[in-house]
């Protein structure tokens, strides 16, 4: 663990205050989805469920210019989350004189009293008019999976959950105010719980065995694999903590292998989503990725499709984050 944060830390030739480390050791009805008889094993995530979220959400066009197709997409993540006992609601708000929504859904956690909250979080809209399968429509699907997973252990959640599909984390609105999730992170500060951690699934979805994987320094080669079979955890310092929990748990789980990732924003792609609005409110917060275009070079182009995806693995990231969450943050 030391030598791979020197190494990486030295080639980027950063203070000790941004140690770069790795680590690999330590509004339309929905058609309800059936999770019963067919899916004997009810506390695991299902691939097959995974591909028939992804396959409708990757049918709309999900970008700012179309916001009835947004408008369809949140209603589906709604309809699908609060079908499993989940209460959902939208939080809503204008751009530009159009008004765009975030779902946001709720698990209290056993203790009645408790405000200590995880945060889970994935963005539904498509770059352009693209299908966007992998970005984020993996994501999502993950996230409604994971609400599934979650409802059943919810007696002993340690921790209240907010599950959040957030709007608008593509171009042209990246970085901007009116990103969902700024506009989420922005309302938390007017609430009366403790946000404990954030996770972000940004594209969980493409996996491959073949030396297919780039990274954005040279020399990060010498220290995480060729291959493209593993989900990644990335984090900043405030949140490395995160980074080796959800890894550990992967760890256990033995579906899917794990690479964590501790660096400052200013390296290339560290925080290419949705959790760079929580740390600009100093909150812990992850994202799990399977590296995007440093893996799958369909990003942003119409070849990001179902066919192309993996979502026995990405049902294995979810598995990860439900057990990981089951026991705490803490």
């Amino acid at each position: 663990m030391r030598r791979r944060c020197s190494y990486l830390w030295l080639a980027l030739g950063l203070s000790s205050l941004h140690p770069v480390c790795a680590a690999t050791d330590d509004a339309t009805a929905a058609v309800p989805v059936s999770t019963d008889a067919s899916h004997p094993n009810q506390t695991a995530a299902h691939a097959d469920v995974l591909s028939e979220h992804i396959h409708y959400l990757s049918s709309l066009s999900r970008h700012h210019q179309h916001p009835q197709g947004l408008d369809q997409a949140a209603a589906y993540i709604k309809t699908q989350i609060e079908q499993y006992g989940l209460p959902c609601a939208y939080q809503n708000y204008e751009v530009a004189g159009q008004t765009y929504r975030n779902v946001v859904c709720s698990l209290s956690a056993a203790q009645a009293d408790n405000t200590d909250t995880v945060i889970v979080g994935a963005h539904y809209d498509s770059y352009a008019d693209l299908p966007g399968a992998d970005d984020n429509a993996s994501g999502t699907a993950g996230l409604i999976e994971l609400a599934r997973l979650l409802k059943q252990q919810q007696a002993q959640l340690p921790q209240n959950i907010e599950l959040v599909a957030y709007t608008l984390e593509e171009p042209p609105y990246f970085r901007s105010e009116h990103m969902g999730s700024a506009v989420h992170a922005q309302s938390l500060s007017k609430r009366p719980i403790n946000v404990k951690a954030v996770v972000i699934l940004e594209m969980i979805g493409y996996y491959r065995t073949e030396a297919v994987q780039d990274y954005p320094l040279n020399i990060m080669r010498a220290v995480y694999p060729k291959h493209g079979n593993f989900i990644a955890a990335v984090g900043n310092w405030q949140s490395r903590k995160l980074t080796q929990q959800y890894c550990r748990h992967m760890r256990a789980l033995q579906q899917l292998p794990c690479e964590r990732l501790t660096a400052p924003s200013s390296l290339t792609g560290v925080d290419f989503s949705d959790h760079l609005n929580y740390w600009a409110h100093k909150i812990p917060a992850i994202m799990l990725t399977d590296t995007s275009f440093y893996r799958n070079k369909n990003y942003h182009t119409a070849g990001d499709t179902l066919d192309t995806l993996d979502t026995h693995k990405a049902a294995a990231v979810i598995d990860g984050v439900a057990t990981w969450l089951q026991h705490g943050t803490d």
